[in-house]
C-alpha cells in the first residue's frame, strides 16, 4: 500500500521525511477491564519483521489511547517519501496496565502512486481511509445513520 506523507521537508526542525497517520484496532477481548490501555506506534525504515521493544520510548514514537477498541495516531514521523514510494514498516505495541504486548506491524510505502491516508485531521490526510491498515486489525465501523436514537 502507498501511504500519504504530510509535510515532507517542511519547516525547520521537522522530521526529514514528514509524518503519516496510522490506525488500527486493539482486537477482540483486549479491553483489559479497568486497566488503562495505550498503543505505541513507531515507523522504521525498510520492510522489517515486527520485532523490538516498546521500551524505552523512542524520540519519534507516538502514544495514543484507544477509544472503544479503535485507535488512530496522527503525526507519526517517517524517514522518507518519494514519488516511487520508500519502503517503511509501522509497528504498534499495546500496553495493558504495566506490560506491553509484542509488536504488530505492517509494510507500506511512503509516498508512491495514489497514496492514501487515514484519520482525516488535515487537508493532506483527508483521502479515503486505508482498509486494514494493520493486518488483523480491522478499520473502525462506519458511523451510525442519523435517524437512530438510543
Amino acid at each position: 500500500m502507498n501511504v500519504l506523507v504530510s509535510g515532507t521537508g517542511s519547516g525547520s526542525g521537522s522530521f526529514p521525511g514528514g509524518t503519516i497517520c496510522v490506525r488500527g484496532s486493539t482486537g477482540d477481548g483486549d479491553t483489559a477491564g479497568s486497566l488503562p490501555l495505550t498503543v505505541r506506534v513507531r515507523v522504521v525504515a525498510g520492510h522489517v519483521p515486527p520485532v523490538g521493544s516498546a521500551e524505552p520510548k523512542q524520540t519519534y514514537d507516538v502514544d495514543v489511547t484507544p477509544v472503544g477498541g479503535q485507535w488512530c495516531a496522527t503525526g507519526v514521523p517517517v524517514s522518507g517519501s518519494t514519488p516511487a514510494g520508500v519502503p517503511l514498516t509501522a509497528l504498534a505495541w499495546l500496553r495493558t496496565g504495566p506490560s506491553w504486548s509484542g509488536p504488530d506491524g505492517v509494510w507500506f510505502y511512503g509516498g508512491g502512486p495514489n497514496p492514501t491516508g487515514c484519520c482525516p485531521t488535515s487537508p493532506l490526510e483527508q483521502s479515503a481511509p486505508v482498509a486494514g491498515a494493520f493486518q488483523g486489525w480491522p478499520p473502525p465501523p462506519p458511523p451510525l445513520p442519523s435517524d437512530i436514537t438510543g
